[in-house]
């Protein structure tokens, strides 16, 4: 089970630090949530924060694009480099489009679906992306409760992913701890983002450990 870091609620005043406490860790990536106050009612923070982090480490950055308009954005992260970006399909925009060009500079692709999305409507994307995002908690606001329900659809994404011979990594995100690791692992989840159970504890192997070791 991957592991990447979200670091939406952390003090962004200590945040180099934070990079670098993530980056001595077992982590595997760090999770960047962009928010634009209108597809979630938070804000958080665009290019130029990426672009600091990408300066100062080399763990794969996983763009999560939480906005309305993602082509706004796009441009400027691939100038950035960073490896991977997520596309809401409640977005607005050509999607296929958007995939394609991201693809197209060598960047891998995701596709993120919130909790009461209908999963038929990510189905055209599935031969294509690298990852399939499933939402366990509303998109938006950090420390939320992990919506056990979702699990049925990452049990049939991975049912449907080995029927059809397809190749992207499952993933999610909200309400992530030791208890819902466990049904992740049950049900066909490759990788989980975790953001406030990570940073509970100052010693950030230690939360790390608790998660990758339960069985």
């Amino acid at each position: 089970m991957k592991i990447g870091a979200s670091i939406l609620d952390v003090d962004y005043l200590e945040l180099k630090d934070i990079v670098f406490i993530i980056e001595e860790s077992e982590t595997d990536s760090i999770h960047l949530d962009v928010m634009d106050g209108n597809f979630v009612p938070s804000i958080s923070f665009g290019s130029k924060m990426i672009k600091a982090i990408k300066n100062h480490t080399d763990l794969f950055l996983d763009c999560h694009l939480m906005v309305c308009n993602p082509i706004n954005i796009i441009d400027e992260l691939i100038e950035i480099g960073v490896n991977q970006i997520t596309i809401h399909i409640e977005s607005d925009g050509d999607i296929f489009k958007m995939l394609k060009k991201i693809q197209k500079n060598d960047i891998k692709v995701g596709i993120a679906i919130n909790p009461n999305t209908d999963i038929d409507l990510i189905k055209p994307f599935l031969n294509i992306v690298d990852t399939v995002l499933q939402m366990t908690v509303f998109p938006g606001k950090g420390g939320q409760s992990f919506i056990e329900k979702t699990m049925m659809r990452t049990k049939y994404l991975s049912k449907y992913k080995a029927h059809f011979n397809l190749n992207y990594t499952i993933q999610v995100d909200g309400g992530i701890n030791n208890e819902s690791i466990l049904l992740c692992k049950e049900n066909g989840v490759d990788s989980v983002v975790v953001g406030s159970y990570l940073f509970k504890s100052n010693i950030l192997n230690n939360q790390i450990k608790l998660l990758k070791n339960d069985k």
